[in-house]
């Protein structure tokens, strides 16, 4: 659903890109990588290193305030006089089950791209590290959408089960973050389509999140990608064996 707002975000981010705290930065990370799909705040609180959506929603209405009041504008009104800042940040639609899901506005992703608060990592490893039981709809991935390359969408229900049924735990070398950083650190990880999106089928690709999914560490995940065609799991397993690493199967 589009709350309108009147902003000029290529003028407002880069007053505000160096007042961003870390955590800002990674929550408008996150939103850019759930692309159209949406993301709902209680996916994102644990990738942020919170047990709840509070504070997501706190960190979504400063980042709005900030955006504002950058360019002297303002936020909707609710009926009750109080400002929707969040709604500077993104519009929203509902999940087929009913969750709210937030939606990168295209402006403010715009504005991301340009500003280099994002890069080509943001775009190619889009990965949920939460993971959420949810609806049984068909899972369709590679739908192509062109921005400055092509850029493939990915199913957040995909991701999460894969990772709910692997655990999260890298695949290839067995790192595991929680284990490594603590809590704030718990379930992050990337998800491998072991078939590249680009050459899967397009938009008409039917993903199984066990048969064709699997949990990586992100430098697992940039070494499979160092070549073309990728690195299979058990290749980059081979390397990690040959370098004294220790991976776990899966």
């Amino acid at each position: 659903m589009n709350i309108d707002v009147e902003l000029d975000y290529a003028l407002a981010l880069p007053r505000i890109a160096g007042d961003l705290s870390e955590l800002q930065k990674q929550l408008l990370v996150e939103l850019y990588r759930a692309s159209d799909a949406g993301v709902a705040a209680g996916l994102l609180a644990p990738l942020l290193g919170f047990r709840h959506h509070a504070p997501v929603n706190a960190t979504m209405g400063r980042i709005g305030m900030a955006l504002a009041a950058a360019v002297n504008a303002e936020a909707p009104q609710r009926k009750d006089g109080s400002r929707r800042w969040w709604a500077v940040v993104a519009t929203y639609k509902r999940s087929p089950d009913g969750r709210f899901l937030w939606v990168l506005r295209p402006a403010l992703r715009a504005a991301l791209r340009d500003s280099g608060l994002v890069s080509r990592e943001s775009e190619v490893f889009p990965e949920v590290v939460a993971t959420e039981r949810g609806s049984e709809e068909p899972m369709i991935e590679g739908a192509a959408i062109h921005v400055s390359v092509n850029r493939y969408e990915r199913s957040a229900a995909a991701r999460a089960r894969c990772i709910e049924h692997y655990g999260s735990i890298c695949s290839v070398c067995g790192f595991d973050f929680g284990a490594v950083y603590g809590p704030i650190a718990a379930g992050v990880i990337h998800v491998h389509h072991l078939t590249p999106l680009s050459v899967a089928g397009g938009a008409h690709y039917v993903i199984n999140p066990i048969r064709d999914l699997r949990p990586v560490c992100p430098n697992c995940h940039v070494v499979i990608h160092r070549r073309e065609p990728p690195l299979s799991i058990d290749e980059a397993r081979a390397l990690v064996s040959r370098s004294g690493g220790g991976p776990r199967a899966t």
